[in-house]
């Protein structure tokens, strides 16, 4: 019998046909991503913070890159970060530096990273820097004004 056959009744001919299945790519690891920013912050001020990667699946990650998209915010980091590996379960930590584009928006800031495969957005509220002076302009005269009337009332005998 010629290689590759099999004799399982008289006949002489192949009773077993083998062939090459098809390639299957698996699916990519699933991954979480936390963003450890701040919800708000004041423009006109960089605010520094970190990205953690944890890898959820059993397969370590090899060789992807990290891309960050920024709107209504100035990243100030790479918007691309290579990752070289994390282990099966592991998780790796980005340094982010990002600040508002202007003094005077009252906007929301978003941030869309994708890795893997996968998308992930966080979004920060940006608080104008003329509003920030303004209630704190507002506080410190209100303070002032306590102490005045205070001192006010303190002259006075009946209060004692």
């Amino acid at each position: 019998l010629p290689a590759g056959s099999f004799k399982a009744n008289d006949k002489m001919q192949k009773d077993i046909n083998v062939t090459f299945g098809k390639y299957r790519e698996p699916d990519p690891p699933k991954v979480e991503v936390t963003f450890n920013l701040p919800d708000k912050f004041v423009s006109g001020f960089k605010i520094s913070g970190t990205i953690q990667i944890k890898n959820l699946s059993g397969q370590a990650i090899y060789n992807k890159d990290l891309q960050i998209t920024s709107y209504n915010l100035k990243l100030l980091s790479s918007p691309n970060i290579p990752i070289r590996f994390i282990p099966p379960k592991g998780s790796i930590e980005f340094p982010l530096t990002i600040t508002s584009r202007n003094l005077i928006n009252n906007e929301i800031g978003k941030l869309k990273l994708t890795v893997n495969s996968q998308t992930f957005i966080f979004q920060t509220k940006e608080i104008p820097l003329f509003l920030f002076i303004i209630i704190s302009v507002i506080f410190i005269l209100l303070i002032i004004l306590i102490k005045y009337v205070f001192n006010l009332f303190n002259r006075f005998d009946f209060f004692r």
